[in-house]
């Protein structure tokens, strides 16, 4: 799974359990794993969120973002991940052909999208931290959080892993085969742990079934560059129909899956 969208997915994860009866949450940002390369975050337009101009280091600029999501009084801002495959207020462009995503902070009077942008480091750097995240606020009209029958959500999930995992095999693929099996055994976990990431939900509030999707995603996750899922090219025609059809197939069951669990998943308060 591509940092970003683990870092987006966890940001709204912890906002949400911030914001509920169980928080606020205490997170060692810089030790985070979808922050471990980051140097500092920046929030552009922050003003749509009560934030001030600047950047700083994870911790302290998270700390500030989290905080916006707790009530101050009245009703407490709703947070959620939501798809976007459009241009958002403010410049935030959705990639064609091709979901993006954005976390939301739905307020009484205004609902805010924030989408991130990775840059590598300019100039000195550590060898740890190399990347720069910008995360550019834009305004919507509505709200575009779903909602999603979990069990439903889960078993699309499973019956795409089951086929193209199917297919891996025929292919002689082997290793992806593992892959998409280890994935699918996610689902029935009963202490499901990803092989990366793992930290994206928070330890409390989120259910058992949560956290299988969540890790169901991340280890099935085969998009990508040189060496993923994305890179292997079927040598028979009929194969690559099959290829793209089942490709397309798993990654919107991915997506589904990564929403559901973010969003509906059992989040106390």
């Amino acid at each position: 799974m591509h940092g970003s969208l683990a870092q987006t997915a966890s940001l709204v994860a912890h906002a949400r359990v911030h914001a509920s009866a169980l928080g606020p949450l205490e997170v060692a940002w810089e030790d985070h794993s979808t922050f471990r390369g980051v140097r500092s975050v920046r929030f552009k337009r922050g003003e749509l969120l009560g934030l001030a101009p600047g950047s700083g280091p994870p911790s302290i600029a998270i700390a500030a973002l989290m905080d916006t999501a707790r009530p101050k009084s009245g009703r407490a801002p709703a947070s959620g991940l939501v798809r976007t495959t459009g241009a958002l207020a403010g410049g935030i462009l959705g990639i064609r052909g091709r979901s993006s995503f954005a976390m939301e902070i739905a307020f009484q009077d205004r609902t805010v999208h924030l989408q991130s942008h990775w840059k590598p480091v300019i100039g000195p750097r550590s060898e740890e931290r190399t990347w720069d995240v910008d995360y550019r606020a834009g305004l919507r009209k509505r709200s575009d959080v779903s909602s999603w029958d979990m069990t439903e959500v889960k078993d699309r999930l499973r019956d795409a892993l089951g086929q193209i995992g199917a297919f891996a095999a025929e292919e002689g693929v082997g290793p992806w085969r593992s892959v998409f099996a280890a994935a699918r055994a996610m689902l029935d976990a009963e202490d499901p742990k990803a092989p990366y990431y793992a930290d994206i939900l928070p330890n409390i509030a989120y259910s058992v079934r949560a956290s299988q999707l969540v890790a169901a995603c991340v280890t099935g996750w085969g998009f990508g560059g040189m060496g993923s899922w994305s890179d292997y090219y079927p040598r028979a025609r009929a194969a690559r129909s099959r290829y793209r059809v089942l490709g397309g197939q798993l990654r919107s069951a991915l997506e589904e899956a990564l929403l559901a669990a973010v969003n509906e998943g059992s989040v106390a308060g």
